[in-house]
């Protein structure tokens, strides 16, 4: 019996990434942006919203703000620094967030993550949420919250609140 272990090898292979192709201009930032992830569908397919997965982002200055809606997992993010041009660079961001399921709350100062900017609202990005899941997007709309409101829910994932919920979940433990 032969194998042909150039088949076995290319089956078991992850898949090719993206095309890396920069855009022209970067085009609005502004908006909400559809979001597909193979880290995240394949590992919690039942949770997938019925319209998908999404990230929002609101340019504030020289900050993003931004809101995601990943399936198990939902929050705000930040970043320190908006792109100001396509490239391939990483640009950071923290996230605070829930589990949609239990609805435990996440808000340590460990929580980041990172988006490329590839321009005419194309993204990849990364967050490392229950690991590091990948994703790629593309902008669909102009609708999205004010800076101020995702500031303050941001401001809303803390320990005393986590305390309160927890309580409340747990029956007062």
């Amino acid at each position: 019996m032969d194998i042909d272990y150039a088949s076995e090898f290319e089956a078991y292979s992850d898949p090719p990434s993206p095309s890396r192709t920069l855009k022209h201009t970067l085009g609005l930032l502004n908006g909400t942006y559809k979001v597909r992830s193979s880290d995240i569908e394949d590992e919690w397919p039942l949770a997938m919203p019925s319209d998908g997965i999404t990230l929002s982002l609101r340019v504030n200055g020289k900050e993003i703000w931004g809101t995601y809606e990943f399936g198990m997992f939902e929050g705000v993010l930040w970043m320190p620094e908006r792109p100001m041009r396509p490239s391939f660079d990483r640009i950071p961001f923290k996230w605070r967030g829930r589990e949609t399921d239990e609805g435990e709350m996440s808000f340590e100062d460990d929580q980041e993550g990172w988006i490329e900017f590839w321009g005419d609202g194309d993204i990849v990005g990364m967050i490392s949420c229950f690991g590091d899941l990948y994703f790629r997007g593309q902008r669909i709309d102009s609708t999205v919250r004010t800076a101020s409101d995702l500031r303050n829910e941001w401001d809303g994932y803390n320990d005393e609140e986590y305390e309160r919920e927890n309580r409340a979940r747990w029956g007062g433990w």
